[in-house]
């Protein structure tokens, strides 16, 4: 039996790199209907557990997107926000959470999470982080803007990202070594003595 290099690189190639790692996908809300992510709850852009980062912003004052994630993948540890408002010198928003659909738009009860902020600027971005304590489940999210400086700049933007769980998809991803790996190096050194066994004969 020959054992040819490429054989061997084949087989290093399978044990080393293994399958493409799993890695959280971004949506942007250019990717949206008319690019712009739900108005109403009845609209709303809705997110699978695969989905880590989600990127989106305000069209125009009294705008809303209604976001739903359809639940969230074991070790996720929160639902990280970040605000802010490139160019503008003021900018608002009110920020609902719920564990399930909204109803209408006007829906305020009862809230996991509900805050107004008025004073998003340039220099004044916003983070919120939404602890999950081990909840898998739904969530659904409306971001109402309201009083933006669209002189000056394009409206408030926002960047949600869950924490834990798949790495984000610009992520670097560990290579996964298999559970059979010294096996197999073992069953390798064994063919390269055995070739060399036999080219002394």
């Amino acid at each position: 039996m020959t054992f040819h290099r490429r054989t061997f690189l084949a087989v290093f190639a399978a044990l080393f790199l293994g399958a493409a790692p799993v890695v959280a996908a971004t949506v942007v809300a250019d990717e949206a209907v008319s690019g712009e992510f739900g108005n109403n709850p009845n609209q709303s852009a809705v997110f699978g557990k695969d989905v880590g980062t989600v990127i989106g912003g305000q069209k125009n004052n009294g705008d809303s997107d209604f976001l739903f994630f359809d639940g969230f993948e074991d070790g996720t540890t929160s639902l990280d926000f970040s605000f802010t408002n490139v160019g503008g010198n003021w900018g608002g928003l009110n920020l609902r959470i719920k564990d399930e659909a909204f109803k209408n738009k006007n829906d305020w009860w009862s809230l996991e999470f509900g805050a107004s902020y008025d004073k998003i600027s340039d220099s004044t971005p916003l983070k919120i982080s939404f602890a999950l304590d081990g909840y898998t489940g739904p969530l659904a999210v409306a971001v109402d803007f309201f009083n933006a400086d669209f002189k000056n700049g394009n409206g408030v933007s926002y960047v949600i990202t869950k924490s834990g769980g798949l790495p984000p998809s610009n992520a670097p991803a560990p290579i996964p070594l298999p559970a059979g790996l010294p096996l197999a190096a073992t069953g390798l050194g064994a063919l390269v003595l055995a070739r060399r066994f036999r080219r002394k004969r």
